[in-house]
């Protein structure tokens, strides 16, 4: 996008609208300028420019600001009137005297740096787009810790677990990836007497959707647009597989439940674990058969982050790649929270780009000068 913004600069057109969404995204906020001069540049040239941002580091640089809440307009007024009520708490984050290091990191970019990173606090990697940010943290660091040593002449640390949290980004459902599906179907077995299978198998679906609650329509000269199927009205289930209910609800109305309502109606040692994660990292009525292609970059993430809490709740490296990309300041603060209460029994090193998450970081590490041959380097 950026890329296309700078040819479109270049050929010096008139009279045309230009939208762009999040332009500056995993932009390093000490580069963030170039892209309002581009805009500007745009727009002296006769041009009208829309973009859309979470966050207020155009707000300088626009003329009209449209601010949105729960799909509702909540500004639509000049930038010189825009006064916004939010702003970042500032969270300070502890630092030990307890470190590990990465010694002679040479791989890719990197300028056989020595680096030293401090436990049980948040760790933040950041410089410009190329330095070398991601190399360090997930190609040496993690990399060396989960296997062999990588990139590097030695990795001192210890760790009981390491979570990359990487962006699961597949069609599986949030009940299928933590296995609550199946607490549904044994409940739903029991009730009923009948065999858990029966709630699983090919045949038990909608034969017209087959189980997706939905059909592709199409268009005239449009593209496939997604309708409510007709035979099932979406319930994705045969008539007699929807008759089977527990607590008064059939397998399609348990599977919309979202983890803390389920919770109401199924005691397990696993929801409540599972609800007082999603509870420490902020998410909130994800139901069981939302798919993980419908989320959020950060909340997928954060998923993946709990399945592997679940399993151990200490002693862990968490590693995260830009988690506040696509964040406004609201979302900032619950994630630097959910941060606070990761350290607590575990250590979190992250790369990042945005000037307010990094100027909470209990162990800053800064990577330049540039990109690419001009990155590499340990600055700070």
């Amino acid at each position: 996008q950026r890329l296309r913004l700078a040819m479109l600069a270049e050929e010096k057109l008139t009279d045309i609208l230009y939208v762009l969404d999040e332009p500056a995204n995993e932009l390093y906020y000490k580069e963030e300028h170039l892209i309002s001069e581009a805009l500007q540049e745009l727009k002296h040239l006769g041009n009208t420019v829309v973009i859309s941002d979470p966050k207020e580091r155009f707000v300088s640089a626009v003329d009209n600001i449209v601010e949105l809440e729960d799909g509702k307009i909540k500004f639509n007024d000049t930038a010189k009137s825009y006064n916004n009520e939010h702003s970042l708490r500032k969270r300070t984050f502890p630092k030990t005297d307890k470190t590990f290091s990465v010694k002679g990191a040479y791989l890719h970019n990197l300028k056989n740096i020595d680096v030293e990173f401090v436990y049980n606090t948040l760790n933040i990697v950041h410089g410009p787009c190329g330095s070398g940010k991601s190399t360090l943290v997930f190609k040496v660091l993690a990399e060396s810790l989960k296997n062999n040593i990588t990139g590097c002449k030695s990795v001192d640390a210890y760790f009981d677990n390491i979570i990359v949290a990487d962006d699961h980004y597949s069609s599986i459902t949030v009940g299928s990836f933590f296995g609550l599906n199946n607490i549904v179907f044994d409940k739903l077995s029991k009730a009923n007497k009948v065999k858990k299978a029966i709630f699983t198998a090919t045949n038990s679906y909608c034969p017209a959707c087959h189980g997706k609650g939905f059909i592709k329509g199409n268009l005239d000269f449009l593209r496939e647009t997604d309708k409510i199927c007709p035979v099932c009205n979406g319930k994705k289930y045969k008539p007699e597989i929807l008759d089977h209910k527990f607590s008064e609800k059939n397998i399609f109305e348990l599977l919309n439940l979202s983890t803390d309502k389920l919770s109401e109606i199924i005691q397990k040692d696993q929801l409540s674990k599972l609800n007082k994660y999603f509870d420490d990292l902020g998410i909130k009525d994800i139901s069981l058969n939302r798919k993980f292609t419908t989320l959020s970059v950060w909340e997928r993430k954060r998923l993946v982050i709990i399945k592997e809490l679940l399993k151990n709740p200490k002693g862990n490296l968490i590693a995260i790649d830009e988690p506040s990309a696509g964040l406004d300041l609201k979302d900032l603060d619950i994630l630097l929270s959910s941060f606070h209460k990761l350290i607590k029994n575990n250590t979190l090193v992250i790369t990042e780009h945005d000037r307010d998450i990094i100027s909470c970081a209990g162990k800053p590490i800064e990577l330049g000068h540039g990109s690419g041959e001009e990155g590499g380097y340990l600055i700070g």
